[in-house]
């Protein structure tokens, strides 16, 4: 790769991992809102658990694409995603 072109890559990558922060907080910001209406918590209760699991791979996604834009390789790049189910998606991606 050209350097130019890698210092897109890198740009894009930056970008892209803002943008998902951006998501991760309006997710939490939605998530303080339900959970502070008692009537949402008692019908909803196991749905809501799930706003922490989206989080988490929200947060992921974007610590893998921080890690690519620092030019760790994509490999060990994935390795370090903590959700296993996520890594293994990742990993499938790459391998073909």
């Amino acid at each position: 790769m050209k350097m130019g072109q890698e210092q897109f890559r890198q740009q894009l990558f930056l970008a892209m991992a803002e943008e998902i922060g951006a998501i991760r907080q309006l997710l939490q910001n939605l998530e303080t809102v339900l959970v502070s209406d008692e009537d949402v918590i008692l019908k909803h209760y196991q749905d809501l658990q799930q706003f922490d699991l989206i989080i988490q791979h929200v947060d992921e996604s974007a610590k893998l694409l921080h890690r690519l834009a620092d030019g760790t390789c994509s490999h060990e790049a994935i390795e370090n995603v903590r959700l296993a189910r996520l890594k293994g998606v990742f990993q499938a991606a790459v391998q073909g």
